[in-house]
């Protein structure tokens, strides 16, 4: 949000917890900006229809408990011919391999745990989240066909792979099989 304001954009900042809010405040003072920040749900946005150019979310949505709903939020405040920027874990090599083949099936959780309790516990190193969804590039498709979608593409493979050259891990491997969907759509006429 900094980098789109330091760009000379009007922002507005949503999260979920008060926390977050308040180190985005303190940031953009810290660096001499202002924006607006509120705590909503980004389920329930409190904002009127065709509000924004431009809504970014990045990381958000594969947490949120209705997927769907939240969507449709971004569709309802985007401006007619708005773009949407998203960012959502993309089932890949981490999904399939870390979580369900080593996690699940050789650490053997899956006879003890559900499969997403499983992928909660074990998508990040550090430590567990609430609620962690993948998605393919199928339901990708399928969450955001209320938009014209204008590109979906994979990306980052993960820091475990930092010792690949940029050109073969990002560029190419990551675009095979990287962990996360990079998503631009736009939004349709009704």
């Amino acid at each position: 949000l900094l980098y789109v304001k330091r760009c000379g954009a009007y922002v507005t900042g949503t999260h979920i917890t008060e926390s977050s809010i308040d180190t985005c405040k303190k940031r953009f003072a810290f660096y001499g900006f202002s924006g607006e920040f509120e705590r909503m749900d980004a389920e329930n946005l409190l904002f009127p229809n065709n509000s924004f150019e431009v809504v970014y979310s990045f990381g958000v949505l594969h947490h949120v408990p209705n997927t769907t709903k939240a969507i449709q939020e971004i569709h309802r405040v985007l401006k007619h011919n708005g773009k949407a920027f998203i960012r959502i874990n993309a089932k890949g090599w981490w999904y399939y391999l870390r979580i369900i083949l080593w996690q699940g099936i050789i650490k053997r959780k899956l006879f003890y745990m559900t499969k997403q309790e499983v992928i909660n516990q074990n998508t990040t190193i550090a430590n567990a989240s609430p609620l962690v969804k993948y998605y393919s590039k199928k339901e990708v498709q399928e969450l955001f066909n209320s938009f014209t979608i204008q590109r979906i593409e994979r990306n980052y493979l993960g820091g475990k792979f930092d010792f690949l050259p940029y050109w073969l891990g990002e560029s190419i491997f990551a675009k095979i099989a990287g962990n996360h969907w990079m998503i631009e759509i736009e939004k349709k006429y009704p």
